[in-house]
């Protein structure tokens, strides 16, 4: 079950052209990656180790929300094709600032779900 979780979530992740399918794809993988963390029983370890990656992932999750928040209240839409037209048009040369934000929101939040160096444990 598992298993199949985790390539849905990958195989979503792929096709997405929306930060909304992005978004629910990363979270699941994540809710996969939860339980994987978390498989042994008998171990304390296991338990903890499960927990602190949920409550962090949790973290990454808000961030990553409010990267896209940010940059939907800037843009109205979240489309990608339609994020590049407008961010590219130069129509929005005021709140390019937001926009940036959200953006390194949005990047943190995945460097830390793919726990790259210096996001890792």
């Amino acid at each position: 079950m598992l298993t199949l979780l985790f390539t849905l979530g990958i195989l979503l992740l792929i096709s997405s052209k929306d930060l909304i399918l992005f978004y629910l794809s990363i979270e699941l993988l994540s809710l996969s990656f939860y339980i994987l963390a978390t498989i042994d029983r008998t171990g304390s370890y296991s338990t903890e180790a499960g927990l602190k990656y949920f409550l962090l992932g949790a973290l990454s999750s808000g961030l990553l929300l409010l990267g896209i928040s940010l940059i939907y209240k800037e843009t109205a839409c979240t489309d990608y094709t339609n994020l590049y037209y407008v961010i590219t048009s130069g129509e929005i040369l005021s709140s390019n600032s937001i926009i940036s934000i959200g953006s390194l929101f949005i990047i943190i939040s995945v460097l830390f779900k793919l726990a790259a160096a210096p996001f890792h444990m």
